[in-house]
């Protein structure tokens, strides 16, 4: 808007403003294009800056990322390189304080007799009853361990089945069955008399036939060590009446009557032991037989000693014939001892000779 002009001076009001109602009525279409005008180039001039904004902008970001990119090739390469670090040593310094420690111990006070007294007398009870309490768990164990294991044998081991009977295994396991729910039931409160009177009445039973399958499983062995034994004795005679030839039938009657009855013996409990029933009691136990091994063992070791006789004695007149030819031996000697010394006798200067003699050589030695 451009200003209006100024005021005349002597000119009427409303002439002036009459003036400037046409003025601005013919101004206003001119001035509102001029208006637009400006408008529109102040527009261009503000996109074309904007545009070399952006240009510039771009310009530079691409700079900057060049610069960026030469940057990043240099820091790697700077970083290829083997860079020296320098460390510092840490001195470990160490601070010795000595301690003082005071320690208070307390003098035990004597015991009395008295007070001795009653302390023993508390242990004493203490292990009276804690060996109470063992015992009767270990009663109450035994019995229990004695049900179930029984009961698994008469269940499935052949070698129990085979020397008992159906019934009785029947009976047998009815009572085990019994005693395990009594046990259950009345078992925790029982004492140890109880449990043990009760593992008694169960033993009776099957004791009897654990002892039969326990013989019947080392009978062969011990049958087989029997005549090893009888085997050994009697090798041992023929060795024997080879070595020493002066034992006759009667030193070997020592042992051969010995292995004689033990072997007649043991074939004849053998056959009735194969004959009997397995389910009752043995004919014969293993102990019968070990028993008499060391019998035939002492038979053998008298047979070893036995002395070698001495030689036959001469008869007495061939004592009496060399007693007269020592005799008549003696006499001679005499004789001839008596008559050398008359020869001495006879020949005086013989003697003297040889004592002088004696004298010059014992002379010579001591000059020598």
């Amino acid at each position: 808007m451009r200003p209006s002009p100024p005021k005349k001076n002597g000119t009427n009001d409303t002439d002036v403003n009459a003036t400037d109602a046409n003025a601005t009525d013919a101004e206003a279409p001119a001035a509102a294009e001029a208006v637009d005008a400006d408008e529109a180039a102040e527009a261009k001039a503000a996109e074309t800056t904007e545009e070399d904004k952006t240009e510039e902008k771009t310009e530079g970001d691409e700079e900057k990322k060049e610069g960026d990119e030469d940057k990043k090739d240099e820091d790697k390469k700077e970083d290829a390189k083997p860079t020296k670090v320098c460390k510092m040593k840490e001195e470990k310094r160490v601070h010795r304080v000595a301690l003082q420690i005071e320690s208070e111990t307390p003098l035990p006070k004597p015991i009395t007799p008295a007070q001795f007294k009653e302390i023993k007398k508390e242990l004493d009870e203490y292990d009276a009853r804690e060996k109470k309490i063992r015992d009767r768990a270990m009663a109450f164990n035994n019995l229990e361990s004695y049900i179930y294991s029984t009961r698994e044998k008469l269940d499935g081991k052949e070698e129990l089945i085979e020397v008992t009977s159906k019934e009785w295994r029947d009976e047998f396991n009815e009572k085990l069955t019994a005693m395990g729910s009594w046990l259950d039931e009345d078992g925790w409160e029982a004492s140890t008399e109880v449990l043990e009177e009760k593992l008694g009445e169960l033993t009776t039973v099957g004791d009897a036939a654990f002892y039969r399958m326990k013989q019947s499983l080392d009978r062969p062995d011990a049958i087989k060590k029997a005549r090893n034994v009888v085997r050994f004795a009697e090798e041992s005679v023929t060795n024997y009446s080879k070595k020493m030839s002066w034992l006759n039938e009667s030193h070997f009657q020592i042992v051969t009557n010995k292995t004689d009855h033990f072997t007649e013996w043991l074939d004849n409990v053998t056959a009735q032991q194969d004959a009997a029933p397995k389910h009752e009691d043995p004919v014969f136990s293993i102990e019968d037989i070990y028993r008499r091994f060391p019998a035939i063992e002492e038979s053998i070791k008298r047979l070893s000693r036995v002395p070698r006789p001495l030689p036959p004695k001469k008869e007495k007149t061939d004592k009496k014939d060399k007693k007269e030819e020592n005799a008549t031996e003696t006499d001679e000697g005499k004789k001839e001892g008596e008559g050398e010394e008359e020869k001495k006798v006879d020949d005086p200067e013989k003697v003297d000779g040889d004592a002088e003699e004696k004298k010059e050589e014992e002379e010579t030695k001591e000059e020598l």
